[in-house]
């Protein structure tokens, strides 16, 4: 039996490890010096808002793209009240009030919406960022269970083919996210079949160089049972990532997905893939901060002989020599330590201790429930 205290459902056979994390466990990865993705299908984000807002603000792991589906947004909503401290949100809301895609791009970025050929009876919303000459074309997608297969798999690729032809070079990478509403799981324990609908659906992406990074672990729950694999991310290049897979999070029928992208995924044809020397855009947990002793300045500064000046010279002349003298000293003085750096998205003003005491121990029980109900499938499941 699998160690489900570290992962709930193992479901291996894909070129990406991911494990179910729960809460505590997730905060504790090394997500520093990648780029950082999380997508759920929420389910209503004015109804869940504040059970999303309330994780962002209490995990250690910064995010550079946030991604939601079925938000259920319309014009009656504000995007104020929807706001991420550190974050732009770009949002297309379905106009009966369901369904509904949305981006949060850290604002260290540049965003901008692209116009790309849009897919019939689904909702999807793309955008660019440039990271050191890369573009990166992200993409938000949510099909509905309703919507046509074979319709959708047309659209999908002309919409892929366009984009290929508009962006396609080297200094262009693709980031598809979101609820695709097909099944990629195996059907068998062998991990030899899939549905003909998921066969279809990953070549479709693969012949445009498109991979799923969740192929291990389910993302769906029914009855507090993980039943599908039906949430993604889709990368177009190999072995980009470091850490991948779904976070224990009781937000809605869907755990949210995370992966960790590795910082040569943004160079382009022009630039050395240094992974020493990452851009600042990136998400660099460790920030160089200056440390300045100053008393052992002072010290230094009492010590000098300012007779050697002559105060009578232009003050033109003596000034720069002074500033100079007292740099000097300031550098002397000054070591550089690195610090753990955390973008804060403060809790909202009613999270106090005692909630999020009982936010814990409502994961804590959500997560023992599905354990459960995994170790029941196992038993009955045995011979």
């Amino acid at each position: 039996m699998p160690d489900t205290n570290y992962k709930v459902y193992s479901h291996p056979g894909g070129s990406f490890e991911n494990l179910e994390y729960t809460t505590e466990l997730f905060d504790k990865l090394d997500m520093c010096d990648t780029f950082n993705c999380f997508n759920i299908n929420i389910r209503s984000l004015p109804k869940n808002f504040v059970k999303l807002r309330t994780f962002f603000s209490n995990t250690k792991i910064t995010f550079d793209i946030i991604s939601i589906t079925e938000t259920w947004l319309s014009n009656d909503y504000d995007s104020t009240f929807f706001y991420l401290p550190g974050y732009n949100l770009f949002r297309l809301d379905r106009a009966d009030g369901y369904g509904g895609v949305c981006f949060y791009i850290s604002d260290k970025y540049e965003a901008s919406i692209l116009n790309l050929p849009s897919i019939k009876f689904c909702e999807m919303l793309n955008a660019q960022i440039i990271i050191n000459n890369t573009r990166i074309i992200l993409s938000v997608l949510y099909r509905p269970p309703s919507c046509n297969f074979k319709n959708f798999i047309d659209e999908l690729d002309v919409h892929l083919n366009h984009t290929e032809l508009s962006f396609g070079n080297r200094d262009t990478k693709r980031l598809i996210m979101g609820d695709f509403n097909i099944d990629i799981k195996y059907t068998n324990q062998d991990l030899e079949f899939r549905s003909t609908q998921a066969n279809l659906f990953l070549n479709t992406m693969s012949n445009f160089n498109l991979q799923p990074i969740i192929t291990q672990t389910l993302t769906h729950i029914k009855d507090y049972t993980m039943n599908s694999l039906i949430d993604n991310f889709f990368i177009d290049i190999n072995n980009p990532v470091t850490i991948s897979g779904t976070i224990t999070l009781d937000i809605s029928d869907h755990l949210p997905i995370f992966c960790a992208i590795k910082p040569g995924f943004f160079y382009g044809k022009n630039l050395q893939k240094d992974n020493n020397n990452i851009n600042s855009n990136q998400n660099n947990c460790q920030n160089k901060i200056p440390i300045i002793d100053y008393d052992s300045v002072t010290n230094d500064l009492l010590k000098y002989n300012w007779q050697l000046i002559n105060w009578d010279d232009d003050v033109n002349l003596t000034t720069p020599l002074m500033t100079s003298i007292i740099q000097s000293a300031i550098k002397k003085h000054t070591s550089v330590v690195k610090r753990k750096f955390r973008y804060k998205i403060s809790n909202l003003p009613w999270i106090n201790v005692n909630i999020l005491k009982l936010i814990k121990e409502k994961e804590e029980v959500f997560h023992k429930l599905k354990k459960l109900i995994l170790e029941k499938e196992i038993f009955q499941g045995l011979p």
